[in-house]
């Protein structure tokens, strides 16, 4: 799966524990300040809901390294006792995440970038499989 926004709201719903109706489904075509899109004119920039549906735009999960460290922090809080990231060559990709789940093992994921491979194996972390 690819960085962008259908990976996020994956992610707010897999790991981070939003339902899908907290997000706007609406076509976007406007630009928040916090570069989320929504229709036109109806964004509201006080709450960050569209003001049509109420939804909202989740974090930027996979492609901002602070909104993937608060998916860390979420599986840290989830019991998981250590997530490794290591930047090494291996194959095209030069960032590895591995997240420690005890007894069981562990999830690894490899990516060009930080966020997307923490969220690539958050999901798998959780038990996601597409």
């Amino acid at each position: 799966m690819t960085p962008g926004p259908e990976l996020d709201a994956l992610i707010a719903v897999e790991v981070m524990g939003y339902v899908d109706s907290d997000f706007c489904v609406c076509p976007r075509t406007e630009t928040a300040p916090s570069g989320a899109m929504f229709p036109a004119g109806g964004f509201d920039g006080f709450t960050g809901k569209h003001s049509i549906c109420g939804g909202g735009c989740p974090r930027h999960f996979s492609t901002d390294i602070s909104a993937a460290w608060e998916v860390i922090e979420k599986l840290h809080s989830m019991g998981f006792r250590s997530i490794e990231i290591r930047v090494e060559q291996y194959a095209d990709e030069n960032v590895v995440v591995y997240v420690d789940s005890g007894e069981e093992g562990g999830f690894r994921e490899d990516s060009f970038t930080a966020p997307h491979a923490i969220c690539l194996a958050a999901l798998k972390a959780v038990g996601y499989s597409e």
